[in-house]
């Protein structure tokens, strides 16, 4: 039906009623740089190529085809190669129709980071992220390329995972980009492991445009959940590591362009990494979390779960600042 459906022959009720069920089965971040565009506090600007079954190919016209998704991929009818590069004209009524069932879909989205500082993971917040996502509904990716077995990542991520209700949970498959992709548009959750940091970016990284897939997911409302070098990889500036007093940094996964995250902060005793690097990018704020301690970051506000501490290490007036929360804390940066 969806396929046959004419779009010059719909009413601006049969829009609004088809978009819902169209809407209904995708995810708001399953776009590319022409299909489905659909950018946090989404606006007028808001770019439609495809609608009620009908889709411009985005393997020819997107920019990068390298991100594209199609209908197809979607299971939401078939790409129609006749179709390519042709746009539709929708009438008034029907676009007000189809703009306010986007918006509607789009406001329930909130981008949220879940991140720990290692150890034991702050088990009320990755509930409390379990239910952002959907409960027990949610669709879980696990990420495990940061462990030097990332079987055995995956297994624990699996139970954890399972034990606290998610019914849904498979592993990203980075052997093949067109599956990698189409796993991380239909995530609810995506689970990054601890381990090395750097190795889980360039894993992520080594498949061309998944990097740019995750945050366009992270901004359309797929919750982001990792600890310890899981935490760290969120950064657009991440520490990789340290030694002989100077902190290493490299290009993270760039959730959060203006806030470096450490890890294992007070336990490790590395409060002298932010220090460090925020001295050397005094536009950037440094969240140090500890053991057993994480943050969950909605709307720029931070709020601080576990047992131990979490140091913001800014530079203010000329000098390093620093501030320390609590478990039950809420800070923004």
């Amino acid at each position: 039906m969806l396929r046959d459906a004419r779009m010059t022959a719909l009413s601006g009720i049969a829009v609004q009623q088809l978009s819902r069920e169209v809407l209904g089965r995708i995810k708001p971040q399953t776009s590319c740089n022409g299909c489905f565009v659909m950018k946090p506090g989404i606006e007028n600007q808001t770019v439609l190529h495809f609608i009620v079954g009908y889709h411009v190919d985005c393997v020819t016209s997107c920019q990068d085809r390298k991100e594209s998704m199609s209908l197809r991929a979607l299971g939401i009818g078939e790409a129609m190669p006749a179709l390519t590069r042709r746009r539709f004209v929708l009438g008034s009524v029907a676009t007000v129709g189809v703009f306010s069932a986007i918006e509607t879909i789009a406001a329930a989205k909130t981008p949220t980071i879940c991140a720990s500082g290692g150890g034991q993971f702050p088990r009320d917040m990755l509930k409390r992220a379990i239910r952002q996502a959907g409960g027990g509904r949610s669709r879980v990716l696990i990420c495990p390329f940061a462990w030097r077995d990332p079987k055995e990542a995956a297994d624990f991520a699996k139970k954890l995972f399972r034990g606290l209700g998610a019914r849904s949970v498979e592993v990203l498959d980075i052997r093949d980009h067109a599956q990698a992709v189409m796993q991380v548009s239909n995530a609810d959750i995506i689970w990054y492991s601890g381990g090395l940091q750097k190795r889980q970016v360039l894993a992520l990284a080594g498949v061309p445009g998944l990097v740019r897939t995750l945050q366009t997911a992270y901004a359309n409302g797929t919750v982001m959940v990792g600890g310890s070098a899981g935490a760290a990889v969120m950064s657009k500036l991440m520490i990789s590591g340290g030694s002989s007093g100077t902190a290493h940094t490299r290009s993270g996964l760039g959730f959060l362009p203006k806030v470096v995250l450490d890890q294992h902060v007070i336990a490790r005793s590395r409060e002298w990494r932010l220090r460090q690097v925020i001295s050397k990018n005094r536009r950037l704020v440094g969240v140090g979390l500890d053991e057993r301690t994480g943050v969950l970051i909605q709307n720029g506000i931070f709020r601080v779960y576990g047992k131990s501490q979490v140091i913001v290490t800014e530079w203010k007036q000329g000098q390093l600042s620093e501030r320390r929360y609590k478990r039950g804390d809420k800070f923004t940066v």
